[in-house]
Order: structure tokens, then sequence, then C-alpha cells
């Protein structure tokens, strides 16, 4: 599991695009998905990693007709016979061809063969927003909490600006592993990373007093 990361974000701005924001972000169960503003390619649902270099090997040997790539029978069937679950959506019908195929296809258009890099490219960690809550203060005035995986979605609020720029954005992050991986990111003075075991507790709700006695209690055990 990754280390988590507490973002606490206040937006201000115009209530129409305040409104408007909300609304693309809030897709499905979660109320402030990353895909609203920088929606992931579908055919990048593909799994990230176990087979996926073996398939792109396969299909190359295939269409290059390039026997000294080509797999052995018995691992052409097991290639086969996984190729549904490697496939980015429902098709118990497709090859092992077609999913190297999907594979090559992705990294040409969209600069990766899978969800993960992607992900990581385009919204600076790897899954989408998580336990996304979003407390409305005010028409002109919105506050919004989630944690995202290792670290902070910075492309994410920057692509939020190009979008609203009339919105003004004010972030505050900080990693479950308190004191490190810790930031302020506004969309006037850009990012200031640092480490601070007070700002972390702050972020995430905590006593710093506590934590302090709980870190001295485990180094005297």
């Amino acid at each position: 599991m990754p280390n988590w990361v507490r973002n606490n974000v206040e937006i201000e701005g115009n209530k129409h695009d305040i409104d408007r924001l909300l609304s693309v972000c809030n897709i499905g169960d979660n109320q402030f998905s990353f895909e609203g503003i920088i929606p992931r390619p579908k055919e990048l649902g593909m799994i990230a990693g176990g087979w996926d270099d073996k398939y792109i090997k396969y299909y190359k040997a295939v269409r290059d007709n390039n026997m000294s790539l080509m797999p052995s029978a018995e691992e052409i069937a097991e290639l086969e016979k996984e190729a549904p679950r490697y496939w980015y959506e429902e098709n118990p019908n497709v090859t092992a061809y077609e999913v190297g195929e999907r594979y090559v296809k992705n990294k040409l258009e969209y600069g990766a063969v899978s969800w993960y890099n992607w992900c990581c490219d385009n919204w600076d960690t790897k899954w989408d927003s998580c336990d996304a809550y979003v407390s409305r203060k005010s028409d002109n005035d919105v506050e919004i909490m989630f944690d995202t995986a290792w670290s902070a979605p910075i492309n994410v609020y920057c692509n939020i600006m190009e979008q609203f720029p009339l919105l003004h954005i004010h972030v505050q992050y900080a990693d479950e592993d308190l004191g490190r991986n810790c930031g302020i990111w506004d969309s006037e003075n850009g990012l200031d990373a640092f480490d601070d075991l007070e700002f972390a507790c702050e972020v995430w709700g905590y006593d710093v007093d506590e934590i302090l006695a709980e870190r001295e209690e485990w180094e005297n055990e």
C-alpha cells in the first residue's frame, strides 16, 4: 500500500466557475475526481506491469514475422488464455495479438502503455483522489479534502487554473509519514515543498504533542 498524502484545498472565486468545477469533478461516487479535469483515456485501463512486455514482444514478433522474438507455443497459449484479463474492457474474445497491439498504440497515442505511467505523468499520483469530501462554505468559497497516493496532484491543480483562471486555489498537503513530504501550493505563488511535523499534524488534524509523545515511547521500547 502507498503512503497516503492528505490534501486540504480551498477554492475561492465566482459562483459560476466554482459550480462548474464541482459539477465536472463529481463523477460516480467520487465528489472530486481528477477525471473531470484531466480525463484518462479508457484504453489505458490495461493491466499495468505483469505481462505487458510479453504481449508487446509477441505482437511485434507476429507483425514483423520475426521468429527470434516469437514465444514458445506454451507461452503463446498462456498469453491467449490471459488476454481478456489484460484488456481494458470486458471482451472474452480478445486475442493476445490485439492486447500487444493495444499496448503499443497506447504508447504512441498517449505516451504510456497503461494507466499507471499515464496517471503519474498527468496527475502526479498513480490513482484518482480517495475519500474526497466537499464542503461548500459559501457561493464563493469551497473546501475540499481528499487523499492521494505518495504525492500531491500538483499538475491537477495547475490544470484547474488553466481551465478556471479566475479562481484562486490554496492547497496544504502532508504525507501520513508525519513530518515529511509536506507542502503548500497556491495558484498565485506556486509550490513550496518542505518537511515539518507541526504542519503535517495540522493538515491531518492530529495533536503534535501526542505524536511526539508516541514517538518518544516507541524509541524507548
